[in-house]
Order: C-alpha cells, then sequence, then structure tokens
C-alpha cells in the first residue's frame, strides 16, 4: 500500500531554522536562545525521522528555502512546488507535534484515498497535520488563512465546506510553543522514549 501511496502522496515538513524557532519559542523556564535552538533541533529531527520511516517521498522545506510575505503565502507556496512535481496528494506536518507517530502520517495517508482532505487539530485551536487533494487546495484562499491563531482549524474547516470538500478531522494532539507544554509530555511518557531521555538531558543541563 505504501509503494501505491508513494506515487500519488508526499509528506512535506514545513519548519523554520532551529534559529528562528529559538527566537520565537520558549522551552525552557531559564528563557536561553542557546538552549530553545539546541531542542527545536532534536524536534525537527525527530519529525523528519517520523516522517521519512513512513516511506513516503519527504520534502523538508525550511523558512530558508520559503517564498512569500507572510505564513500563509509561504506555506500555500510549499504546497504548490510539491503539486507541482505531480503528486496528487500533500501532508504537510510542522516540528512542534511530537507525539505524531509514523502510523499516524501512514493513516492520513489511506484516510486521504477516501477524502479530499485530512486535519489533524491541535489542542490550541491550530493544526499539526493539514492533508490535501490538489483538487482541495486554491492557493490564494488557502494562504489567506488565519494562519498562526487560534481560529485556524476552524477556519480551515469553513474553508473546505464553502469549497464543498469532504474532508475528515483526526485526533486532537498537543503541539509545542512553550515550556508551559513540553514540561507535561515529559512527565507522562507520551513522548517516544528517546526524544524524551534526550530533551529531559537538555533540560537538565541548563
Amino acid at each position: 500500500m505504501v509503494q501505491a501511496q508513494a506515487k500519488s502522496t508526499a509528506l512535506l515538513l514545513f519548519t523554520r531554522t532551529p534559529k528562528e524557532e529559538a527566537l520565537v519559542k520558549d522551552f525552557s523556564d531559564v528563557h536561553s536562545l542557546q538552549s530553545n535552538s539546541i531542542i527545536a533541533s532534536h524536534l525537527i529531527s525527530h519529525a523528519e525521522k517520523t516522517a521519512r520511516a513512513t516511506g513516503l517521498p519527504c520534502f523538508v522545506i525550511n523558512s530558508s528555502q520559503q517564498h512569500g510575505n507572510t505564513f500563509g503565502e509561504r506555506l500555500s507556496d510549499a504546497f504548490s512546488q510539491i503539486f507541482n512535481l505531480g503528486y496528487h496528494q500533500v501532508i504537510a506536518i510542522g516540528n512542534d507535534c511530537p507525539t505524531l507517530s509514523q502510523n499516524d502520517l501512514l493513516q492520513a495517508a489511506a484516510q486521504l484515498s477516501d477524502n479530499n482532505a485530512i486535519l489533524g487539530p491541535a489542542s490550541d485551536g491550530g493544526l499539526y497535520l493539514i492533508g490535501l487533494h490538489k483538487n482541495a487546495f486554491q492557493p490564494q484562499q488557502f494562504a489567506n488563512l488565519p494562519w498562526e491563531t487560534a481560529n485556524v482549524n476552524r477556519m480551515m474547516q469553513r474553508y473546505l465546506t464553502e469549497n464543498r470538500v469532504n474532508f475528515l478531522v483526526g485526533e486532537e494532539k498537543t503541539d509545542i510553543d512553550y515550556s508551559g507544554q513540553l514540561y507535561p509530555l515529559l512527565k507522562n511518557y507520551t513522548l517516544p522514549y528517546q526524544l524524551r531521555v534526550l530533551l529531559r538531558s537538555i533540560l537538565a543541563s541548563i
């Protein structure tokens, strides 16, 4: 099944560089740019490793490779780039949902066979996963959604409904933007073991 999906479905890891992530996110209580950058680097690496483990084509587009004046324009352009390569479906993820698994991504790819869009809702009102068939992608409308706000999940669903796109909403997960979201995940063993040990070690060292 993966081989068949690989012919039509691609994964997109859309991310900032670790240095830029450290400027906008605060993962530790000591407010250290260096520690934030190190943690961001490991989260990005984990997201890429998870995506590549699916066996699906994976494209990593970080902020140094993105085009556009706003987040929405840059994300829309990234989707367009991959659709222009001939893929019919694109599943985009970020680096801030480390509980997202290889199986979650494979399930999303399979579900896109029966739906034109798959949404992964984050607990803060955002989205940790967006899967779109090319027929469900309207570049300008997509770019104009209220990205990086608590309304983007709701407005994405409205966008899909208004464009008569059948879509499926998946399991809600927590993404990580600051220490108050990271520390609970480290305590309740939600994160993969190796990543949990690594992040605990980094936080302990600072």
